[in-house]
């Protein structure tokens, strides 16, 4: 009966652990949602690498279109479908599952058929990194981030950079999702 008690009172005191660390959790990411965390990022990441563009695009690997959760420059964009067609840098983002850096979209071959649209568009973007990344287990997306043609280039070190706040960002949800379940 002793030893029932001495291992009851452990398990209390370890749930009541888990407990405060979620609470813990909670506070310091806040009780925010998927798309508000995505949102933050891109503000964020935006501001850091002063970036024209952010958004966060989700789809899986051969979809035709995927869905903007939220971007950084229309902050009321919410589930806007758009075609993945006209993202070639997010289509191979998807399918590579790697970050995808073009430092020239003018000269570069994968826009060949798009830039004649672009005036029209509107479009003024210069370079590009596409950013995958996965959440709660199965769910994929890209962030995408832009830099319009009076910008210096995105880099290497800008990839490096928006990657590790990604994953960063992703482990901290992943970890107070798993420590909640």
């Amino acid at each position: 009966l002793r030893a029932a008690q001495s291992e009851l009172a452990r398990v209390r005191a370890e749930a009541d652990h888990k407990r405060h660390l979620v609470d813990i959790m909670h506070e310091v990411m806040g009780n925010l949602s998927a798309e508000e965390i995505f949102h933050m990022l891109v503000r964020r990441l935006g501001r850091a690498l002063s970036l024209s563009h952010a958004s966060v695009i989700l789809a899986r690997p051969g979809d035709l279109h995927g869905i903007v959760a939220t971007a950084f420059e229309q902050p009321g964009i919410r589930d806007l479908e758009v075609e993945l067609d006209r993202y070639p840098e997010v289509m191979a983002a998807l399918e590579q599952k790697r970050p995808v850096l073009i430092q020239d979209m003018q000269t570069s071959p994968w826009y060949a058929r798009l830039r004649d649209q672009w005036p029209r568009q509107g479009t003024l973007a210069r370079s590009v990194i596409a950013l995958p990344f996965t959440f709660e287990k199965s769910r994929t997306g890209v962030f995408l981030l832009r830099r319009t043609g009076d910008q210096d280039p995105l880099s290497s070190a800008d990839v490096e950079f928006a990657e590790t706040v990604v994953k960063s960002a992703g482990n901290a949800i992943e970890q107070a999702h798993t420590i909640e379940q």
